[in-house]
């Protein structure tokens, strides 16, 4: 019965464990193998995630150069850009969702690709490709 269990616990986590960390689960407290359950499965994520350190947010604020000819004409506004992340975490499609003025389009797409590589987007314990709609607020205040 001590083998059955552990052996049951690896079918129903659909992970493997080293020799080493079944024979420790032969050997645990219930608590504990919830606890190793937990760490030996990735944590699924929806979306893709930018890299630690900074979020997105933060690095697009600080990369997106607002036009010289937008600021001339007082131009403000939205530019909405749809993004694909695929499994290794690289922008592979980009397009402008909801455009605003070109030039400003063109800032927005500029700033997308300047990012460094994300963390892709986690389902089931795999990396998958998703997209992103990521919106850029252009104010002069």
């Amino acid at each position: 019965m001590k083998f059955f269990f552990p052996c049951l616990l690896l079918c129903l986590c659909g992970t493997t464990l080293t020799a080493q960390q079944a024979l420790a689960l032969l050997e645990a407290s219930p608590a504990e193998i919830s606890s190793t359950k937990a760490a030996a499965l990735p944590e699924d994520r929806f979306l893709p995630a930018f890299p630690a350190g900074t979020t997105l947010q933060q690095f697009l604020a600080t990369e997106v150069d607002y036009p010289e000819l937008a600021v001339d004409y007082a131009i403000e506004g939205t530019v909405v850009l749809e993004v694909e992340v695929d499994a290794s975490g690289k922008v592979k499609y980009l397009r402008t969702v909801r455009p605003l003025f070109a030039p400003l389009d063109e800032a927005a797409v500029a700033a997308v690709k300047k990012m460094p590589r994300l963390l892709p987007a986690v389902e089931k314990g795999r990396a998958v490709t998703r997209k992103m709609i990521i919106p850029f607020k252009f104010s002069l205040r």
